[in-house]
């Protein structure tokens, strides 16, 4: 009995420093990663977007998105991320998009699929058949759409098609959204005449206790 607790306590040691071991690896570990994350994702953004100066991040709901701008703050248009569900796992894909929401460049982020068929997405080739291309025609020509399927990858190529034309439609109404809130006027208007009349008001209820004052004073 004494020789299981014995071996119970060692391996409830154990199991408690490699815990403490790895927690201490993953606060160490994180920051890390995140940045590198971080610089792969700004250097997407360069890649899809070379032409703008700038980016500026917005968020609506559960969507992140940017807004990719000239040396001269001028919009040039947009850029988004999308996922989706491929063969082996997830598609994560990064979009820019022109100010008339049609297709500028496209670029893969991040990808598990099969190596030499789900990998073809990758591409430049196929890649290069979402250029100029609206939201409702991103779709492969078997599903009424403008992108040639690649053969053997028709799950991942589908799956990529899709999340991208989603995240697009989704793009547009966040858009919309700050468009009608942008045009709601948040500044207080004042009414010139009403302004006018008050101060008229002003004016003779000064005159009236100026006539009270000097009633008083003449009694």
């Amino acid at each position: 009995m004494k020789t299981f607790l014995h071996y119970g306590l060692v391996l409830f040691l154990v199991v408690t420093i490699s815990c403490g071991i790895l927690a201490w690896v993953n606060t160490q570990t994180e920051p890390l990663i995140e940045e590198n994350r971080n610089i792969t994702r700004t250097n997407a953004k360069r890649s899809v977007f070379p032409e703008a100066h700038d980016f500026f991040e917005m968020n609506h709901i559960d969507l992140t998105f940017f807004k990719a701008l000239s040396i001269e703050n001028d919009l040039l248009g947009y850029i988004v991320e999308a996922v989706g569900k491929g063969y082996s796992g997830d598609i994560k894909t990064i979009i820019s998009l022109n100010k008339d929401m049609t297709v500028n460049r496209i670029a893969v982020l991040e990808q598990t699929e099969t190596p030499g068929l789900g990998t073809k997405i990758t591409r430049p080739e196929f890649l290069s058949r979402f250029h100029y291309l609206r939201q409702n025609d991103i779709r492969l020509e078997k599903d009424g759409g403008y992108i040639l399927n690649i053969t053997g990858a028709t799950i991942s190529a589908r799956a990529m098609a899709n999340s991208i034309r989603e995240t697009i439609e989704r793009l547009e109404k966040s858009l919309e959204h700050f468009e009608e809130v942008e045009g709601f006027d948040h500044t207080l208007i004042i009414d010139d005449e009403a302004f006018e009349d008050n101060d008229d008001l002003e004016d003779d209820e000064l005159s009236q206790n100026e006539e009270e004052e000097s009633d008083e004073m003449a009694e």
